[in-house]
């Protein structure tokens, strides 16, 4: 086993959205700082879309989830069900049900080697992880897929989508694979029990209990050769989650998959560097999201997401209030035919919403889509000369 290092990290977007991800070892002695220390190549504040109650966000440094030696709409809704916050999740059942749809994942990129996790989500041998588990391996090296039987198989790569963190791997069975079940991530409530399973620190079939604790999270995370990518909606658990079990799957009450781990706050220590394992600040990539990207990455090797027929530019704060205009994208291009053309909307116009998600950044149309399917609609709210309008578009 291979304990992991610290990863690379990247400097806080300068728009709002944010959050992060994983490390280890406990926060040094000393007191912690009143405020985020400025980031290292370790470490990036964690601000938020809307300013946090209690500020807990403030101190808090976000590092990758990663393999060893290598990176291996804020607020959630609250709910009155009693059931979703004061039950437990019957984890032993869970565990031996759900376990041997779980695997680790040895990934080697010849000069190095670490772990993480996955879940076998189709007959095939089809694995969904996190991209940044299996990148190290690249194009020349090695990854090898561990089941809770003991079992091991060579894996190969059928596709990654880098910008979601996403990625399947596929190994070729002797005889059949049992499949996790995939849940409904929409239906989640704050407070409802789920489970995560995975491989941290390499140590395989490891069963972590918690609830959900926010929804709706869009997390930046350092990708490849320096791109940020982003966990669209993540759900906030405080399960443990730790180094190695990013890939792995969080799931509800009935062992169905509700969330792909992916990555960890931690709280920087008395020098501002970020390190510890777990503080109860985890995010999964939400399944509604990770099943379509999947399914595209089984069927095509890559994954676009659906299209409005745009291009457009987004409208900060301080120009919008110099000219009196609402925060949003200004689409300087519609295509003619186009999902957005057909809906009624103009070059020149403001969309300031889609779906209820504010448009005021320039990833937040692709934010708005991915998960989505062409032909799925939308409801745009837009400003037009000053006067809002609202139209549906049919993504294509």
């Amino acid at each position: 086993m291979t304990a992991p290092t610290n990863p690379p990290a990247v400097p806080p977007p300068a728009g709002p959205p944010a959050a992060g991800p994983p490390a280890a070892g406990p926060p040094a002695a000393g007191p912690p700082p009143a405020t985020p220390s400025p980031p290292t190549h370790e470490a990036v504040d964690v601000p938020s879309r809307r300013p946090p109650s209690l500020g807990v966000f403030i101190a808090i440094a976000a590092v990758i989830a990663l393999v060893a030696g290598l990176i291996g709409g804020f607020v959630g809704r609250a709910t009155d069900d009693p059931a979703a916050t004061t039950a437990a999740c019957a984890a032993t059942t869970i565990a031996d049900e759900v376990l041997p749809s779980v695997v680790t994942l040895a990934v080697s990129s010849g000069a190095s080697a670490g772990n993480g996790s996955g879940e076998v989500i189709r007959d095939g041998g089809y694995i969904l992880t996190n991209d940044h588990v299996i990148s190290p391996a690249g194009a020349g090296g090695s990854i090898a897929a561990l089941f809770s039987g003991g079992q091991s198989l060579p894996a190969t790569i059928v596709g990654r989508a880098p910008r979601v963190d996403l990625a399947v791997v596929k190994v070729d069975p002797p005889q059949g694979l049992p499949t996790i079940g995939i849940g409904k991530s929409s239906t989640l409530l704050v407070g409802q029990p789920v489970v995560a399973l995975g491989a941290p620190l390499g140590l395989s079939g490891t069963v972590t209990a918690g609830i959900v604790s926010a929804l709706g999270r869009d997390v930046p995370v350092p990708a490849d050769n320096g791109v940020t990518a982003v966990l669209p909606g993540a759900v906030q658990t405080d399960a443990s989650i730790n180094p190695g079990n990013s890939g792995g799957a969080l799931v509800d009450c009935d062992g169905d998959l509700v969330g792909v781990n992916t990555a960890i706050a931690t709280v920087p220590n008395a020098s501002g560097e970020a390190g510890g394992g777990s503080v109860g600040i985890g995010f999964a990539i939400p399944a509604d999201v990770a099943m379509v990207v999947a399914d595209q990455l089984i069927e095509h090797g890559n994954y676009t997401p659906p299209s409005l027929g745009v291009e457009s530019v987004p409208v900060p704060q301080a120009v919008a209030e110099q000219f009196g205009a609402p925060v949003g994208l200004y689409l300087r291009v519609v295509a003619p035919g186009g999902p957005a053309d057909n809906a009624g909307l103009k070059e020149g116009d403001i969309v300031t919403a889609i779906d209820g998600r504010p448009m005021s950044a320039p990833e937040s149309l692709f934010l708005a889509t991915v998960g989505k399917q062409p032909g799925d609609q939308v409801r745009v709210q837009y400003s037009r000369g000053g006067n809002a309008g609202q139209a549906t578009a049919t993504l294509a």
